[in-house]
Order: C-alpha cells, then structure tokens, then sequence
C-alpha cells in the first residue's frame, strides 16, 4: 500500500478512535489493515524492520486523526452533535461490505447470521445498561482507566471506547482535558491504554487464529450495534434531520468507495 494511502486509513483510525460512537478498530477491520496491525505489534521484534514502511505512515496518520479530532471536530461536536452523529453512522456503515467479505475469507457457516444476531442485541442491551456514574472529573485514576476503556476499543473492534466513555459522563471532560494538553491527564490514559494493548493483543490473535469466522461476526454484531447506538432519537420530521440523513447517506458511499479502492488496490 502507498504512503498516502496508509496514512489516510491511518487518520480515519484515529477520528473513528476519538469519535462518539465510532469504533477505530472496527475502522481497521473495514480498511482490511486489523489483522496485519495485530500481527506485527504480537512480534514486533521480528517484523518491526520489514514494517516500517506499513507502521510509520499508519501510526503518523492514527496520531494526526486524533490530534485533528481534538482540536476540531471536538469544536463540531459541541455545536452540532446532532449532524456528526449521522455522518459517523453513515461511516460506520459504508464499511459492512468489506467487514462481511474480510469474515467470510476463510469460508461460511450456517450459523454466522445466529452469532452476528446474537452478538448485536447483547452490546445493544450493553449500551443501554451502561449509566453514567463516574461524575465529570478527571481525575488521574479515572484518566487510567479511561485509557484502559480505549485500548480495549482499539484492539477490539466493534466496541466504541468513546460510545463508552460518552455513557460513563466522561467523554466530554477527558477531551476538553487532552485538547488542553493537561499532563496529569494525558500522562495515566497513555499507561492504561499500553496497559490494555499489550494485555489483549496476543489474546485477540489466538482467538482469530483458533475460530476466524466465529470471532468476526461476533465482531460484526458489535459494529452494527455501534451504528444503531450512535444515531439520535428521531423525534420529528424536518430540514435538520433531512440534512443529517444527506450526511448519513454521504458517509456511507465515501467509506464504502473508499474501502473498495482499498481492497482492489491490495490486491494489485
């Protein structure tokens, strides 16, 4: 893959990872990038020389999506929360395609559908039951477990760490904290997302490497629960809802667009 290439699917990352609702890791998995990801980070001593050509424009491109966020997107969430969530929902969605494609690649079984059904109700009630209970203050402690909360949403797609934080009352403050660049804050998410990284990563691999299909549409389920969970409550029929179903609509086509490119061009 070019450099440019990476490093945009590297910045779709980032936004999805600090993102209401959006899942990077299920970003990863629609660019067809997880696996590979997870596959280098589990040996990294072995591949971290042959990779520095995927890593270092992926990595660079995860860091300036999420710096990007922060410092912008942030802004639009605040003044149009409403808008951004059908546009990250249209995003989400616009992946399926090649989610289904990457889950059947080892072949298809009579119960997938079972387990994607299965899986998706489960978060949905997840999502439902989470009540925000932590107050609005950033402490270190609660900083740490926030990064433990998004290590777990990046090495496990499908689960949106900031869908998560967003229930707990504590995505908004976390960042306003990172954007301000407060170190007490930022230092304790960094160590708990290593933290959560480091302890799933070869969890998450042995479990592709022993049941890929089932895992993936398990994986699935989570996605398309992430979608449903993400989109407001519709409470009346009028031009803003009509303008963020454009934006539902739009997002859906450039993601799906983009991550058909993707393929064909790993492909070649």
């Amino acid at each position: 893959m070019a450099g440019m290439n990476l490093f945009a699917m590297g910045f779709l990352v980032g936004v999805g990872s600090a993102a209401p609702g959006v899942s990077g890791g299920s970003m990863a998995i629609g660019f067809g990038i997880y696996e590979r990801m997870v596959g280098i980070l589990t040996d990294f001593r072995k591949k971290i020389r042959s990779e520095l050509g995927f890593l270092v424009p992926l990595s660079m491109g995860i860091v300036a999506g999420v710096v990007v966020f922060l410092l912008g997107l942030s802004f639009l969430f605040d003044r149009y929360e409403f808008f951004m969530r059908f546009l990250f929902a249209g995003v989400m969605l616009g992946t399926f395609p090649s989610v289904y494609s990457a889950s059947v690649a080892q072949g298809y079984k009579g119960h997938y559908p079972i387990i994607f059904i299965v899986s998706m109700l489960i978060s949905l009630f997840g999502y439902r039951a989470i009540g925000g209970s932590f107050g609005s203050q950033i402490t270190p402690i609660i900083a740490f477990v926030c990064g433990i909360i998004i290590g777990v949403g990046t090495i496990i797609p499908g689960v949106s760490s900031s869908a998560v934080l967003m229930a707990l009352g504590l995505y908004k403050p976390l960042i306003s904290a990172m954007a301000k660049f407060e170190i007490l804050v930022i230092i304790p998410v960094i160590v708990g997302f290593v933290i959560a990284v480091v302890s799933l990563l070869r969890v998450v691999k042995w479990m592709f490497e022993m049941c890929h299909g089932e895992i993936s549409f398990v994986l699935f389920g989570l996605l398309g629960s992430s979608v449903a969970a993400i989109v407001p409550r519709i409470e009346k029929i009028d031009l803003p809802l009509l303008i963020a179903v454009a934006l539902f609509i739009s997002g859906a086509i450039a993601s799906y667009l983009f991550g058909k490119m993707m393929a064909q061009k790993s492909c070649d």
